[in-house]
This record gives structure tokens, C-alpha cells and sequence, in this order.
């Protein structure tokens, strides 16, 4: 499992791609900047906004909220489970459990 905790107090998403200054015997490089145009990080290696490892690390406050929105639905199943359980779902709701712990 993540701990998402970790992640608290990074820069505010949506992040995107922008063009970097070049170094001093290269090409552009990929900046990656928050919501507010900071910069998150520099790359060295991507030098194509479409590159798939850059989308990929601009896209972390998107995935972050989502694991965190799964999490949170996973959950109210496991409440509405143990609500109607009678022993009938405690393998269901112990599967669920250790998926989000």
C-alpha cells in the first residue's frame, strides 16, 4: 500500500508540462510546473511535451486524488458491508480491508 500521507503539502495540481531552458550543450528540456506556472521539476531527458514518463509525472496530483477517492469508496462499501453482514461477507469485507490498508 502507498502511504499517501507522505505527499502532503506538495505543490497544488493540475500540473502540466512546459518548456525548459536549454543546458548549456543541449536542447530544451520538459520543466513540470503546478497549477500557479512554480516549478515542480526540471528534466533533463524529455524533450517531447507528449513523452509519456513526463505526462506521467505531471499527472501525479490527478492520480494522488484518485487513489485517495477509490480509497474512500472502498471504505463505505466495507461500512454498508459490516451493516448487512450476518457472516455471510466477512471474506468479502476482510479482502476489502487489506486492500486499503
Amino acid at each position: 500500500m502507498i502511504d499517501t500521507d507522505k505527499y502532503e503539502g506538495h505543490n497544488d495540481g493540475p500540473w502540466r508540462t512546459a518548456e525548459g531552458q536549454p543546458y548549456d550543450d543541449e536542447g530544451s528540456h520538459l520543466d513540470i510546473v503546478d497549477a500557479n506556472g512554480v516549478l515542480v521539476t526540471e528534466t533533463s531527458y524529455f524533450t517531447d511535451n507528449d513523452h509519456p514518463n513526463a505526462q506521467l509525472i505531471a499527472d501525479a496530483p490527478l492520480l494522488l486524488e484518485e487513489v485517495k477517492r477509490l480509497r474512500e469508496g472502498i471504505k463505505e462499501v466495507i461500512d454498508v458491508l459490516y451493516e448487512w453482514d450476518n457472516g455471510k461477507y466477512v471474506g468479502m469485507i476482510i479482502g476489502l480491508s487489506d486492500l486499503i490498508e
